[in-house]
């Protein structure tokens, strides 16, 4: 399990512009006119129960990411002198940036929380002498949905608190608090060994089928486990079911925690079966999250179950940044559905409008990486960051001002998701980054795939070979052929306010001889092409 117990940072005079952080306003955020070494420390969830041997705090922490704000407020008898200070987290510096400024009376206080609300509810007490008390209505206004569902919706409710302590030698210290309570589940699990060494793997864990919660949706972590936060010192029932050798079983309680404490729940003794596998191009994956060798001979039941084909091992989340914000564990690989979806558009009255998509969600948001890209090796077309890109595309379809000009592939995607479903322990179908589309078609050694003179093919035969064999349960690539402009798929890179960057799928020639042109060029928005959905597990 990973987590942070401390970070040590410096604020500078300065502001970052960051391209992956939250989508607030920072209004209060200026540049500074002072340094502050500050520490913060993650006090960490203590077991309600009785630590038999046990260290007080088992690492049940929060682990900040970019874009996580912390906020502070300073008092000077019983006056709020800096009210909401927001602080932002950038990993590749790892510093956080904002105001604050040092009082000069050495009576100060400071308080801080996490994570930062631009319009905090609840109001704190300037008159306060501990932390508790100063944010006892924030705490009693916090809210908590039911759905916490991905690593994002549940780090962003994790609410924490502290005082600071302020000397010479060591600036101003903070020793967050927990204020919620937190369940932690433990179901039985599959975990896949991958042997694989170039590159290596994660292990991956697989719930057990049919794995249903009742009116809640908890995350799960990189141990297997599910967390779900509860408000303190109220009754919380939860329930829920799965599916063990054709038979349904039930699993129910109902905590009360106090606040920072965490309790946890095995059901069935939350037993562990390993699998040693070496995950491979061509591997067939389950609508339960299960693999099957790609050389296995499948039943019948096994070609309805295949969900989609294997086509590219790795950790997507290292250069899709809005992936691992949302689903880190999604770190072994990408699926290829084994269903062509429908030939439509890229876009509604792509003609009239007068922006490309990367700009209107740039100035709208700091959430995402660019969609947006040219052809040069270094741009963005050569990387897998199709999830980033679908988010965006998703965030310009909600406003109302884009309702004329609206993503039809992204609207489509919505319907096909609901058609085929995906185990809730991965990324969900997405429209797949031009990068991602030619692996799909070819191989994942090409750096540069714009100038790729030769493509290989390699994953096509692969692919279509796995196709094959799952008969009527799979489309082959090109399958939907009406109101479809010849063989071209479309990604989710954009070019410019009127094309996009699509892949060509097919090969040229004879049985004998043939090539494939299947690179990345820029077409038409208006155009129908193929579409191919994909996941990240």
């Amino acid at each position: 399990m990973k987590f942070i117990k401390e970070f040590t940072y410096i604020l500078v005079c300065m502001m970052c512009s960051l391209s992956a952080c939250t989508s607030e306003n920072f209004d209060n955020m200026q540049e500074s006119g002072s340094n502050l070494k500050i520490s913060v420390s993650d006090g960490g969830y203590v077991s309600a129960e009785p630590l038999q041997g046990r260290t007080a705090t088992d690492g049940y922490n929060t682990t900040f990411t970019d874009g996580d704000v912390i906020g502070i407020f300073t008092v000077v008898n019983g006056v709020v002198t800096q009210e909401n200070m927001g602080m932002m987290y950038n990993s590749d510096t790892k510093n956080w940036f904002g105001l604050l400024k040092k009082e000069t009376n050495p009576d100060a206080k400071y308080f801080a929380y996490y994570p930062w609300r631009k319009d905090l509810k609840g109001e704190v007490n300037p008159n306060a002498s501990t932390a508790e008390d100063f944010f006892k209505e924030v705490v009693d206004a916090w809210e908590l949905p039911k759905d916490q569902r991905t690593y994002k919706k549940y780090t962003s409710i994790d609410l924490m608190i502290a005082q600071g302590n302020i000397t010479e030698e060591s600036g101003l210290n903070f020793t967050m608090q927990h204020c919620m309570g937190l369940v932690i589940i433990q179901l039985p699990m599959t975990k896949y060994e991958f042997q694989n060494t170039d590159p290596q793997l994660a292990d991956y864990l697989v719930p057990p089928p049919g794995i249903a919660f009742d009116n809640f949706d908890p995350c799960m972590m990189f141990g297997g486990t599910y967390r779900y936060l509860i408000k303190p010192n109220v009754n919380t029932p939860f329930s829920g079911s799965y599916i063990k050798e054709r038979q349904e079983h039930t699993f129910s309680a109902e905590p009360n925690l106090s606040s920072g404490r965490y309790k946890k729940y095995n059901v069935d003794g939350g037993s562990i079966t390993t699998i040693e596998h070496t995950l491979q191009v061509g591997d067939y994956y389950m609508k339960d999250g299960s693999l099957v060798s790609k050389n296995t001979t499948l039943t019948a039941e096994q070609k309805d179950q295949c969900l989609g084909i294997v086509f590219w091992t790795g950790n997507p989340t290292e250069t899709d940044l809005t992936l691992k914000s949302y689903f880190p564990n999604c770190r072994h690989g990408l699926i290829c559905s084994v269903r062509d979806g429908e030939n439509v558009s890229w876009q509604y009255n792509n003609n009239l409008h007068v922006q490309t998509v990367q700009d209107w969600v740039a100035a709208n948001s700091t959430e995402f990486m660019n969609i947006a890209t040219g052809g040069k090796a270094e741009d963005n077309l050569n990387r897998i960051q199709g999830y980033n890109n679908t988010k965006a595309m998703e965030f310009f379809n909600s406003s109302e001002e884009n309702s004329r000009y609206k993503l039809e592939i992204a609207l489509y995607l919505q319907s096909f998701r609901e058609a085929y479903p995906t185990p809730s322990f991965t990324s969900g179908w997405y429209i797949p980054s031009a990068k991602e589309l030619f692996i799909m078609f070819n191989d994942a050694e090409t750096e540069d795939i714009f100038h790729c003179i030769f493509p290989s093919g390699e994953n096509y035969e692969l692919l279509s070979k796995q196709f094959t064999q799952l008969g009527e349960y799979a489309d082959h690539f090109n399958s939907k052929q009406e109101n479809a402009m010849k063989n071209m798929y479309h990604s989710s890179s954009e070019n410019n306010v009127y094309r996009v960057w699509c892949v060509d799928s097919e090969r040229y020639g004879t049985s004998d001889s043939y090539f494939y042109i299947t690179v990345p060029t820029k077409h038409d928005k208006a155009y129908k092409y193929h579409t191919r959905f994909v996941l990240a597990f």
